[in-house]
């Protein structure tokens, strides 16, 4: 036999052994338990402060974006239209300019895929090209057209974001601003 073969057999034989020294000699494993209990538990929370506004009114933003300046302070009295504060415009035009871009391109992108269509479909009725290559330029005009959507819808989501860097008060009545 190869030592390959010993060595298998040397393996089976010990796994073999183990086995049999374990079961006929178990040893005793030790457990223990805990009991639990329910308990009601309840907790404090002290807050200081002062409110004034007697018609409150939360803020919530329409994007993110670092602000750049706050018009109002605690006490102030603000009315509706009133400007709150201003979010740094840099990032907003910035997605803006990137949108523009975009657009850009895929009317470039989507303009070039028509022209292909209608090269393909004088190829096709002369019969230089089967109708797969025609209904593929076809398929590709669809797809350009889709991502020109996308950047359409894009561009505009920009634009309605770089408009929103003023956040200004609603409401019906004035109030006194709580810095809440």
């Amino acid at each position: 036999m190869t030592v390959m073969k010993w060595m298998f057999l040397a393996g089976v034989f010990c796994t073999l052994f183990g086995v049999v020294v374990f079961v006929l000699n178990p040893k005793p494993v030790a457990l223990s338990t805990v009991s639990l209990t329910t308990k009601d538990l309840s907790a404090t929370v002290n807050i200081r402060g002062r409110l004034e506004s007697q018609y409150p009114y939360t803020v919530f933003a329409k994007s993110e974006g670092q602000i750049r300046n706050i018009s109002v302070r605690i006490g102030d009295w603000v009315n509706e239209g009133d400007t709150l504060f201003v979010l740094d415009r840099a990032l907003f035009e910035q997605r803006l300019q990137e949108a523009v871009g975009q657009l850009r391109l895929k009317e470039l992108s989507y303009t070039h895929s028509l022209e292909l269509v209608n090269a393909k479909r004088v190829l096709l009725q002369s019969r230089v090209i089967s109708h797969f290559e025609y209904t593929e330029a076809e398929q590709q005009a669809a797809m350009a057209s889709a991502q020109l959507d996308v950047a359409r819808a894009q561009f505009e989501a920009s634009k309605l974001a770089l408009e929103n860097t003023y956040y200004v008060s609603h409401g019906a009545s004035s109030g006194g601003c709580d810095g809440g």
